[in-house]
């Protein structure tokens, strides 16, 4: 369907109108300068980091248990894994060690040095998923069965230092007890 010359005048001649508006909208009321943004404290910052690697080290964690249960698990994608979950252990202990440079010690932690400690257990985590996929690749699937329990309990021993790590997590506090309604008169 060809524009027709007028159609196109038309049109240039409601944009430029609108154009002019609008600049004359924006001329008499300029816009804001930006709010600056409140500065992060540096420790908020290493706590959000602890707590990000040590999610992304859950959720690789448990995708290789998870995967390697799979009726045809595939190797390749949980070597990828296997290596995704070394990088992210590296990066859960340097966010801990900045975690620990920027919080004071938990009075709490009997340890001299979670940071240690977590290391230990990353290492842990690491040879035991190897081990995972050296049996899962070799078919023996009663060792499996161990390898995948055996990767939980890392997992599970790798929160729990990282908890220790400063005062990085929250303590739970316990609910408070709920008042019964007295009878009265009975």
């Amino acid at each position: 369907m060809p524009v027709k010359q007028s159609t196109t005048v038309a049109l240039t001649l409601c944009g430029s109108l609108a154009l002019g508006l609008a600049g004359a909208a924006i001329a008499v009321e300029p816009l804001a300068a930006p709010k600056p943004r409140p500065a992060v404290a540096p420790n908020v910052t290493a706590r959000l980091g602890l707590l990000g690697s040590l999610g992304n080290t859950l959720t690789l964690g448990t995708g290789i248990v998870r995967d390697a249960q799979a009726a045809r698990p595939d190797l390749a994608r949980l070597k990828i894994l296997q290596r995704q979950l070394a990088d992210e252990g590296a990066r859960l202990h340097a966010a801990a060690r900045a975690e620990a440079r920027q919080t004071p010690a938990n009075p709490k932690n009997k340890k001299k040095d979670p940071v240690s400690d977590l290391q230990a257990a990353l290492d842990t985590l690491s040879k035991d998923a190897t081990k995972l996929l050296n049996d899962l690749a070799a078919g023996n699937l009663t060792a499996v069965v161990a390898d995948v329990t055996q990767v939980l309990a890392d997992l599970t021993k790798v929160t729990t230092l990282v908890t220790q790590v400063g005062s990085s997590l929250p303590v739970p506090t316990p609910p408070l007890p709920v008042p019964l309604p007295v009878p009265v008169g009975q």
